[in-house]
């Protein structure tokens, strides 16, 4: 049988296929560089392949570094990654990436960072089946925050940093981000609640598993070589030199600075608009500044609802300075 004559450009199969999968699908296709269109084959490969690969880093990780969102984390790392460029050489704009330092160096160990979401892999109900505590045998540091802190400043990074698909995963209105005393309060998908309960939830287990080590971002702010101190004994023994540096080369007005001019290859620490300061990934960081943005019957209400719900052992009760930690290992306020 003759081959039948094709006309026009060639198309490879690949192009043909994503086509196809999305006529099939009915989704809308993808723009130039972004991947799989949504509800396609390739869209739920590449969601399996993804879910391997946090699956991998979580039993291959020598620390896991576990926090709700906008608690601190990028400034931890950062102090983490300059740790590892004085101690080992590596370069100093890189940022800790699982293992992208450990490939440089494998003395470097491998930290995996995550926000326990409940759609990553681990958490998927047949999986917790087979391995109800997929963190027990792991190194874990807990790294918390005033749930209204974090949460207020989740609201920035939802309306001027994340994209779309982002806003749908959190369950937000398709409209946009709501106004803030409503992405906090809303019955319906009120994020202070969420936070509240993954923080409850994450205190429960540190009673449970020995290898999980607390660390307040309230602490780090009020002293930040103490907490530092603390975070970086997990991965090895650092001089007091090299802990100074690293506080010093994260600290905030350093960091902003460095977050403008595309210091770091990671996109992780890129603003969002660089004339809009609240689109930084770096923005405040203060400690209370929540209360900025509301209202006194506004405020009023976040405070009612996070002195019955949280657990008290965090310290985080309604008008009053955080208390001391639980014992997860020593404060870096007590020694």
């Amino acid at each position: 049988m003759p081959r039948p004559r094709l006309y026009g450009r060639h198309r490879s199969v690949k192009s043909c296929r994503g086509r196809y999968e999305t006529r099939v699908s009915g989704a809308a296709p993808p723009p130039p560089g972004a991947g799989p269109a949504a509800g396609t084959i390739a869209a739920r490969r590449d969601r399996g392949r993804h879910a391997r690969r946090r699956l991998r880093r979580l039993r291959d990780a020598d620390l896991v570094v576990v926090s709700f969102r906008k608690s601190g984390r990028t400034w931890l790392r950062a102090m983490l990654s300059h740790l590892c460029h004085r101690r080992y050489g590596v370069p100093e704009g890189e940022l800790l990436e699982f293992d992208n330092l450990h490939r440089l160096d494998p003395r470097i160990p491998r930290v995996f960072f995550t926000h326990d979401l409940p759609w990553d892999p681990w958490n998927r109900w047949w999986r917790r089946l087979l391995r109800p505590e997929p963190f027990r045998g792991k190194r874990v540091l807990l790294l918390v925050r005033d749930p209204r802190d974090a949460t207020v400043s989740l609201h920035f990074q939802l309306a001027k940093r994340e994209p779309p698909g982002q806003r749908r995963r959190e369950r937000l209105p398709a409209a946009g981000v709501p106004p803030l005393a409503e992405f906090l309060l809303d019955p319906r998908h009120g994020q202070l609640a969420r936070c509240v309960a993954f923080l409850n939830r994450w205190a429960a287990r540190s009673r449970k598993l020995p290898g999980v080590v607390l660390l307040r971002y309230e602490d780090l702010h009020a002293d930040a070589a103490g907490g530092l101190r603390r975070a970086a004994g997990l991965l090895g023994d650092f001089a007091e030199e090299e802990i100074r540096a690293a506080v010093a080369f994260a600290a905030f007005d350093s960091l902003r600075e460095k977050e403008a001019r595309g210091f770091f290859r990671s996109g992780r620490l890129r603003p969002g608009d660089p004339g809009d300061p609240d689109s930084f990934k770096v923005r405040r960081g203060r400690v209370g500044g929540w209360r900025d943005y509301l209202t006194a019957d506004q405020a009023a209400r976040v405070d009612d609802l996070v002195a019955a719900r949280l657990d008290p052992a965090l310290g985080y009760g309604a008008g009053r300075p955080p208390a001391p930690p639980p014992r997860a290992g020593r404060s870096p306020r007590t020694g």
